[in-house]
């Protein structure tokens, strides 16, 4: 699905500059835009979050949402497209310079959406809304070996802040928000006591298994 809305506009840009038809051009940006919304529902339906950082492009639970406005705004700029220009026969220089620019436009903003690089922006945004808080910022990385395994692995915590003397570890997840191991094993490494453990993510306020879990738009409260 992936490979299918961003290979397909290339294509066809390649197709439009060999073959100079003015319907074929029409037919090019609408296919695209019915391609881009037909995968982009099918990825938010049947996304896999554990995969996430397992790929360069991926669905999440933050960028499924641009994806679909994306999907809808090209849709409505491909109807519009047809009808604006029905009677216009012609094909000029700047209208095949149009359809390019069109494909290679949503091309873009699809790539900058489905990139893993996107989880990078949300950390720097909550870092971002944290330090404007007034909060020193600190990062831990640690190796730890867990009980089911004898190999030592690397775990990080992405933010560590302190209140009231204790230690305020903080996490970032833009998706895969169920599992926190770097946390569980913080937790046991370090036996010391901590003011409060949170998980900064895209979805409603709670408290789970002695962890808060905060949306986004209320980082700055910490």
């Amino acid at each position: 699905m992936i490979s299918l809305i961003l290979i397909f506009p290339i294509t066809a840009c390649l197709i439009l500059f060999l073959i100079k038809n003015r319907a074929l051009n029409n037919f090019m940006i609408t296919l695209y835009a019915l391609i881009h919304i037909i995968c982009s529902i099918c990825l938010c339906a049947n996304y896999n979050p554990m995969d996430f950082k397992q790929n360069l492009f991926a669905v999440d639970e933050l960028n499924k949402i641009f994806l679909i406005v994306l999907s809808i705004v090209y849709l409505a700029v491909a109807i519009y497209n047809n009808g604006y220009m029905k009677d216009d026969k012609s094909l000029t220089r700047k209208l095949r310079h149009y359809s390019y620019a069109v494909l290679l436009f949503v091309l873009s903003m699809t790539g900058a959406i489905l990139s893993s690089n996107l989880g990078m922006i949300f950390e720097n945004v909550v870092a971002q809304m944290l330090k404007t808080s007034g909060n020193a910022l600190y990062f831990h990385e640690y190796k730890y070996t867990p009980k089911d395994t004898e190999k030592e692995k690397k775990y990080e915590i992405d933010f560590l802040l302190v209140k009231n003397k204790k230690v305020c570890p903080i996490e970032v997840k833009s998706s895969g928000y169920a599992t926190h191991k770097s946390f569980d094993y913080f937790k046991e490494k370090y036996p010391i006591k901590l003011q409060e453990r949170y998980i900064i993510y895209t979805k409603d306020l709670k408290f789970e298994d002695g962890i808060t879990y905060i949306p986004a738009y209320m980082t700055g409260l910490l």
